[in-house]
């Protein structure tokens, strides 16, 4: 299965040509908190797993968005369908076998619930020992029912006959066969191209371990087929190597990373769309992926949602060449108010305040004048005169004042971290100082991050991620285990908060403060 573990630890060489190298996929649709989305978990191989943020999705050819994080297959609902293609000719009889059979069920006693396994053995024939179950008590039995003998290998129809059963197993999209065997084909059978060609169209990796002690020329095809299918290749040099490699290949299929991407061209449609991850240089395949249609109930809210939006639409257009026309053409829209004739006997006299009002505004009332209108109104001394109709200039808001954190840059950051705490330390902390240089920083304990915290038992392997938009700095939890602090406070997983110069952030058990650059803020 995924074998890349075991190969860094028994240094098991790979075969030359890396470049040619075929990198595989499978997608699982997915839907979180209301967004459509879908997830992919890539088969790098030997090739290092991609940094946090760098793997983008390519939607029908578009590229589409980044993954900010990812998860370990384990973590995951899926399962894994696997054929064990074991090699029982009278080459391997005796303790070797037995060193086999054992591996066997240390690799069937790591699955889980989900796992499918089915046990095929091979020599002058081809037999399956054990159809597809997650039953391990039966993988058991069967593992014990193989036997040695015969002179031949099948090996080329041993792998066709695996690839047919894979191909008709449904249940788990992620599928895999491992082929373990000490010798080369010695029968009739596919050709190693055909058999390269049926597994890369099936999406199919073929990880293959050689235990032979012989020359490594007769295991040559199965260094081309691993190679040719995304999968992996080991040599085992004897059969404690063979119980290690087993005993960890499990392990290092469960902890494969898992990428879920949002997706930004394509929807829910019940059509069938291309998909590809590529990360730091290396791509996998093309996979044309069947996207689910939506329920009806989702079909009457997006109808709701489109008439909503066009009424909204034709309300806006309304308002603004309303706006657009003159005063002129606005009054003469309206309707022209009824006259009335008012008869003289009703006719109104203005009062003095009305007439010391007009006199005012006119600028020729003299202050004899408006003493006499006074004395006529019985009124004291006149005294200021203050409108009714004067307005008081509205009250506005205190002005906030923040740091406008400019857009980081290589060579040019935004912003430091420096730690200030951490557990264990019995003497002052070096001057450590971390530049907030890109978009998105990484924190954790893993050495793929930014800013990687060592020496932090609390730190998740990717914890927390820093994030430049706008002007703003914000601090995300990625769902670590210990939780995240600013200034004592507990940032919920999956928001973000906005930081401000001299924050203190608390990642784990680790403390950091937030300071500005060199240079002062705008």
């Amino acid at each position: 299965m995924r074998w890349c573990i075991a190969a860094l630890l028994l240094a098991a060489p790979l075969a030359p040509g890396a470049d040619e190298r075929h990198t595989h996929a499978t997608f699982y649709t997915a839907n979180h908190a209301g967004q459509e989305t879908i997830e992919a978990a890539p088969e790098w191989g030997a090739s290092p797993v991609p940094a946090p943020g760098s793997a983008r999705l390519m939607e029908d050819g578009r590229p589409g968005n980044v993954a900010p994080s990812w998860k370990e297959f384990r973590a995951t609902p899926y399962g894994i369908t696997a054929v064990l293609a074991v090699d029982t000719s009278g080459s391997v009889q005796g303790t070797p076998f037995d060193s086999v059979k054992a591996a066997l069920k240390n690799f069937v006693s790591s699955s889980r619930a989900q796992d499918r396994i089915a046990i095929v053995g091979f020599a002058d024939s081809v037999n399956i020992g054990q159809t597809f179950t997650a039953d391990k008590a039966q993988l058991t039995r069967a593992i014990d029912g193989l036997h040695t003998g015969g002179r031949q290998t099948l090996l080329n129809g041993a792998i066709a006959r695996s690839l047919s059963l894979l191909a008709g197993e449904p249940t788990n999209p992620r599928r895999h066969l491992l082929v373990i065997t000490d010798g080369k084909n010695e029968g009739p059978g596919p050709s190693l191209q055909q058999l390269t060609e049926d597994a890369r169209e099936a999406g199919i990796p073929v990880d293959c371990i050689g235990v032979t002690r012989l020359s490594a020329k007769y295991l040559e095809p199965l260094q081309a087929l691993a190679l040719a299918t995304g999968g992996a290749y080991i040599r085992a040099r004897g059969y404690d190597q063979l119980r290690q490699a087993m005993s960890q290949g499990i392990e290092g299929l469960l902890g494969s990373p898992v990428l879920t991407f949002h997706l930004a061209h394509v929807l829910y449609d019940g059509q069938r769309h291309s998909f590809q991850v590529t990360a730091q240089g290396v791509s996998t395949d093309t996979a044309s992926v069947l996207l689910p249609a939506p329920p009806a109930s989702a079909l009457l809210l997006y109808s709701s949602i489109g008439a909503a939006v066009l009424l909204f639409g034709v309300g806006m257009m309304l308002i603004y060449y309303s706006r657009k026309r003159t005063p002129v053409e606005a009054a003469a829209a309206l309707p022209a108010p009824p006259t009335r004739e008012i008869p003289p006997r009703q006719a109104r006299v203005a009062t003095v305040y009305e007439r010391h009002e007009a006199s005012a505004s006119s600028g020729t009332e003299s202050p004899a004048r408006a003493r006499q209108a006074a004395a006529h109104a019985g009124s004291g001394p006149p005294g200021p005169v203050t409108s009714a109709r004067s307005e008081t200039a509205p009250l506005t808001g205190p002005t906030e004042f923040r740091p406008v954190f400019q857009a980081p840059a290589p060579e040019r950051p935004t912003a430091w971290m420096r730690l200030i705490s951490q557990p264990g330390a019995t003497a002052p902390l070096p001057a450590l100082r971390y530049p907030i240089d890109a978009n998105d920083v990484w924190i954790g304990a893993g050495s793929a991050n930014q800013i990687c915290v060592r020496h932090d038992t609390a730190v998740s392997r990717v914890h927390a991620r820093i994030q430049w938009s706008g002007g703003d700095l914000y601090l995300l939890d990625n769902h670590s285990t210990n939780g995240t602090t600013v200034n004592a406070r507990a940032v919920q997983a999956g928001s973000r908060v906005r930081l401000q110069p001299g924050d203190r952030i608390a990642i784990g058990e680790s403390v950091f403060s937030l300071d500005p650059p060199d240079r002062p803020f705008s």
